[in-house]
Parts: C-alpha cells; structure tokens; sequence
C-alpha cells in the first residue's frame, strides 16, 4: 500500500469517527453504547462528511463495512422524521379544518362545530385532501378524517349553493342576450342554390317583365312600371311565387323583375300528379283518364265558371296526338323542379331613418345581404330602380310596404321612396319599441324569406299519410308543439331576469314581502322589452301580449308563490328550507243545482203550400235534467323549518275538487 493510500485510509479513518462522535442520541443495551443523530443539523452534517469519504474513495473492506452502518442508521432517521413531520402535519391541518367552522353549538358544556358556508365547506375539502395526499398510516389520524368528512358531506346537502346559481343564471342569460344581438347583427339573407334548365327558361312569344307580382304592392305606383321582352329571351329563374302565377327572373343585362308563368317555354310541359278526367271540350261530359306520371304538352289555358268557383283547365296533347281538356290543378309542371318559392307574407320592419342610413351611398349586393334580395331591379326612361316589397318602412306611427332604391349606373343608391299610403298602427309609438327596431330582429328570422324551409322527417311524413285519424293527430301534435315553443320563448324574460332578481333574493338584507315587492318591476321590466321585441317580428300586438301575460302568470306560480317555502321568513337565507309535513285543518263544502238538456231526436213534419209545393220542418226534441256540482275545499297547513337558524313556520294551503252528479 502507498502512502498516498495510507493518508486517505487515516482521513477516512478520521471522518467516520467524527460522525460517529457527532451524534447526541446516545442509548445503552446492556453494556454497548448506541449513537444516532438527533436533529436536522447533525444529519445534514454527518452526510456532508461522507461526501468527503466518497471523494477519497475506500479500500479497506471494514471501513467500507461501518461506511455502510452509519449510511444506514442516516437513512433510517430521515425517513422516520419524514413520518413524524407528515404525522404532525396531518393533526395540524384536521385542526384547522375544525376550527375554521363557525356555526358553534354546546350540549352540556360540549362544543360541537359545523360549516356555516359552501366558503368553509370549500376549504374544508381543500384541506382534507392535503391530509390524505400525506399518506400517514395512523388509525386516529383516519378515524378523524372521517368524522369531519361526514359533517361536511351531511351539511354541504343543507347549505344552498347560491353563488353557483347565481353564476348559472348570469352565464344563461348572457349567452341568451349574446345570441340574439349577435344573429340580429350578423345575419344575411342568401338566395339557395338550386340546378335549372336554362332551355326551359326562354320566352315563347314577346312579352314584358314586371317590376311587381304581387297583389298588394298596387299601392306603389312605380312596381306597375314594365319592360318589354321579345321572343327567345333567354331569362335565369331567381324565384318562384306559388306554383302558378309568376316567375322571378334576370335578363343577361342584370335586370330583375317577375314574368307570367305561361311566358315561359318550361310551362309547356306538364305531368299529371294523379289519376285525372280528361275532357273533349271544357265543361263537356268526362271523356277518358289519364293515370299518374303521365307527361303532356300544354297548349292553351281557359278558365271556366263552376258554381261561385273559377276553374283554370288546360288544353294537353298527348303522346297520341290526342288534344283533350283537363284541370290544371292536377298537374305539376317539372320547370318548378327546385326553383326557391318566395314567402309573400315574410316583411322586413324598418324605421324610415335607419333605412336612409344604412341603405343611401351602398351598393345593391350590399343592401340585399342586409334586407333580402331585392324584387325588382329594373331600368326605365333611363331611370335604374331597385323594388324591395318585403321591406315595411315605419314613419312616425304608419307602416308603408314596399321601398323603391334609386341607383347609379353603378348600381349604387342615390335615393329613396316610400309608398304614399301608409297603416297606422299605433304600437309603433309603445316606449322602446322604434329603439328596439334599430336591432333588425327581423333579421333572426330571415330563414323565412322563401317557403318549404321546415326540417321534414320521411317517417312523420309516411305517419301523416296513413289515414284521416294520423292527419288529425299529425295536426294536433304539430300544433301542442307550437304552442309549447311559443311558451318556451316568452318564458325568456325570466331568465334573462333572474341574475337580477336572484341578487336580491341570496341577499339577506331583504325580507320575503321586500323581494316580492322588487322582484315584480324587475321582471316587468324584463317582459316588456321581450314583448316590444315580438311586436316586432308578429307584426301584432295581442298575441304577444296574451302570451306575455301568461307566462307572468307562469312566473307568478313558479317563483312568487314558491318564495315562502323555500326562503326562511325569518333569517331571509334562500333555499335553507325543510319539509316538516302538513296539517289537515279542515274541509266546506257547497253545492250548486243546475240544469241540462238530453238530445231525443227529432221529428219532420210535411206541410202542403199550394200548387204541389210543399213545406218539411224538422224539430228537434231535448229533455231538460237537474245536476247538482258539489264543491269541496280542503284547508292545509305546510310546516317548513330552516336549518339554518332553526326557525318554524306554516303556509296556509288549499285544494278544490268539483264533483257533478246528473239526475
């Protein structure tokens, strides 16, 4: 061995003595003598020596053999002062668990504890889980884990969680509020896309597209304004009004305007949609049938006088070369095939103000993404104008249908014209209601600017076509579907009031009478902005005011009268209420004695009026019987108590039952 060798062997030597020596905690076993380290300090200090020893790195096998003994010894301590630390960490925490609750009660002197708030309840939890994630194995240390677990699990069912719904309610109504302004704003109308054959679309004769087709645009002057189109005009179809009637159309040059149906070549064309009569001459006796699917040439149409009715019959060849008469009726006409049908009863509600604003200086793409696609784009002694009939121009008090656009050659507005005659309708002058129109709620509902836009479903389709019973079901589900629509959406009032109202009502400040006294208003408030609103788009006022007053009344039911039984009356704490059963106090009766009559049948009777005339009465014949209606109203009393403060109350309740016994 060197001695260089020599040298470390010593310092080594040198250093495990040194631990050794380092340590305080001294215990004897018979006569040997035990050293261990007995705080922090000493262990830290005992692990830089052996570093030191490291570093010379030892040979000798009984030096490396008390190396491994003091490493052990080391390594015992900390991971007994690991255990001892998380030990008295563990009962440090479950004690601030007990003392953060604040709801104290005593029973002989014993203090018992309990969370007063989802806030201790919250911090509670927190806490416990940390003492779980210390991982002690110490049965008391589980033990009390479980107690107060349970105490925070059977309170947490108690405590309402109001910042919770507050916070529910708020995010309902913005993301209520945020759709409707945001559709409102953003929406465009947008022509479908659909296949045509455009050999179907060249006019068969001269003639001359409209600046109007619809009935109730006379009142403007300017749509009785034409065009004149000569034969073989090629047209590109826009859209469609009916099946019958008039075709939206474009000339190559980007005019617009509507044209007869029987303009068109595609109107030629025809097939029939079932089994049809056809005839030699109109009005004549039925001469043969046709069956479905059959294809016709249209040559001519003839209407013809039936009783107070005026029938449209066609004259059809035949692949025969037979020509014969039939009702149009029963035909359908392939040119239709996929054409979009415009809604005539859809309008657009504008005030006269805003239309200049957004409408003057704009190209007319630009004013048709924002109002729908304009009627009629037509140019006339030089003068270029663009029709919109479904736009409804409010000024002042008075709605004027129709909105003619004077354009440059660049097709950009220059000038506006409402029609001369205009509807007073006097809820245009409610409060809020011109504000409310400058948000175009219309626009949410431009979907509705062509027809046949419903999701249909092939099954319920099948469903209705079974028999008369499947119709009248079909009908009757259809509408309980648009009625309970209609309720879901005037019930939007309510939440988007119930952020403000719910800040009085978790608020203890405000007795139950004071909540119901703010709690009105607030949601009045609410329901006349959304029932100004439906005006808007019903273009009517009852019915919105029918169905705004009904779900008041669904409000009234829902909210103010459930108020007493879940709101302690006494420390105002919201849902803190409990169900301690009813009373039966007591029922009256009364009854009410009435009539009705039984149907017997009837008689006839022949009576003679001169020059073989005669005269037949008919008589029918009732039998009037008694009924009495017995009333009886039962009296209960509700017993709620609040868990919260304790206290007790009762809430009178009645229950009314009409019985009818006929005689």
């Amino acid at each position: 061995m060197t001695s260089e060798s020599n040298g470390n062997a010593q310092k080594i030597s040198d250093y495990l003595d040194r631990i050794f020596n380092l340590w305080t905690d001294i215990s004897h076993e018979g006569d040997k003598e035990f050293h261990g380290p007995a705080n922090i300090g000493e262990v830290e200090e005992s692990w830089r020596l052996i570093k030191k020893i490291d570093k010379l790195g030892i040979v000798d096998e009984d030096q490396k053999q008390r190396l491994g003994e003091l490493r052990e010894i080391l390594e015992s301590f900390g991971e007994n002062a690991k255990a001892a630390s998380n030990y008295d960490l563990a009962w440090q925490k479950l004690n601030e668990v007990y003392e953060a609750w604040t709801n104290i009660s005593y029973d002989d002197e014993q203090e018992f504890r309990s969370p007063d708030s989802r806030k201790e309840i919250k911090k509670s939890r927190h806490l416990i889980k940390e003492v779980k994630e210390l991982d002690v194995d110490d049965n008391d240390i589980r033990d009390r884990i479980e107690e107060l677990e349970e105490v925070v699990d059977s309170i947490d069912t108690k405590i309402p969680n109001n910042r919770g719904k507050m916070v529910r309610s708020i995010v309902f109504s913005l993301l209520i509020i945020s759709a409707l302004v945001f559709v409102s704003s953003i929406n465009t109308f947008k022509t479908p896309d659909f296949q045509y054959d455009a050999k179907q679309f060249v006019t068969v004769k001269s003639g001359y597209m409209f600046f109007k087709a619809f009935r109730s645009d006379d009142e403007l002057a300017d749509v009785k304004q034409k065009i004149h189109l000569r034969k073989k005009t090629q047209l590109k179809p826009v859209a469609r009004t009916g099946t019958t009637g008039w075709f939206q159309v474009e000339t190559d040059d980007g005019q617009r305007g509507f044209v007869k149906n029987n303009l068109l070549k595609g109107m030629r064309l025809a097939e029939a949609s079932a089994k049809v009569n056809i005839f030699d001459k109109v009005g004549a006796k039925k001469h043969d049938t046709i069956s479905r699917g059959t294809k016709v040439t249209v040559l001519e149409r003839k209407k013809w006088r039936i009783y107070s009715n005026n029938i449209l019959f066609i004259k059809i060849k035949l692949k025969d070369g037979r020509k014969k008469w039939a009702m149009e009726k029963y035909f359908d006409y392939p040119i239709f095939n996929g054409i979009p049908d415009i809604n005539e009863s859809f309008f657009y509600r504008v005030n006269r103000d805003d239309a200049e604003k957004t409408i003057l200086g704009k190209q007319i793409t630009e004013i048709e993404k924002r109002y729908g696609p304009a009627s009629s784009i037509l140019k006339v002694n030089d003068t270029l104008k663009a029709y919109f009939r479904q736009l409804v121009v409010v000024d002042g008090k008075k709605d004027h249908k129709g909105l003619t656009v004077f354009l440059d050659d660049n097709k950009e507005a220059q000038a506006i014209k409402i029609s001369e005659h205009g509807k007073g309708r006097f809820y245009n002058l409610f409060p809020l209601v011109s504000k409310l129109r400058k948000l175009e709620p219309n626009k949410i509902f431009n979907y509705s600017f062509y027809n046949d836009n419903e999701i249909r479903f092939q099954w319920w389709e099948d469903f209705r076509e079974i028999n008369w019973i499947s119709r009248i079901l079909a009908w009757l589900v259809k509408w309980v579907l648009r009625a309970v629509i209609f309720i879901l959406v005037f019930l939007v009032p309510w939440a988007v009031a119930s952020p403000v109202i719910n800040s009085f009502a978790f608020s203890t400040r405000f007795s139950n009478e004071t909540l119901k006294l703010i709690s009105v208003p607030v949601y009045l408030v609410f329901a006349y902005i959304f029932f100004a609103f439906m005006i808007l788009i019903m273009d009517q006022w009852l019915i919105p005011a029918l169905l705004t007053l009904l779900c008041l009344g669904i409000w009234s039911s829902f909210y103010l009268m459930n108020l007493e039984y879940v709101r302690c009356p006494n420390c105002n704490t919201m849902y803190s209420a409990l169900d301690k059963g009813s009373t039966f106090k007591g029922q009256s009766t009364s009854s009410t004695l009435g009539t009705y009559n039984v149907d017997k049948g009837t008689t006839s009777e022949v009576s003679s009026l001169g020059e073989g005339r005669t005269l037949t009465t008919t008589t029918r014949h009732y039998e009037r019987r008694d009924k009495k209606t017995t009333t009886t109203v039962r009296r209960y009393l509700d017993h709620r108590t609040c868990y919260r403060c304790g206290y007790e109350w009762d809430i009178s309740r009645t229950e009314t039952e009409e019985q009818t016994d006929y005689y």
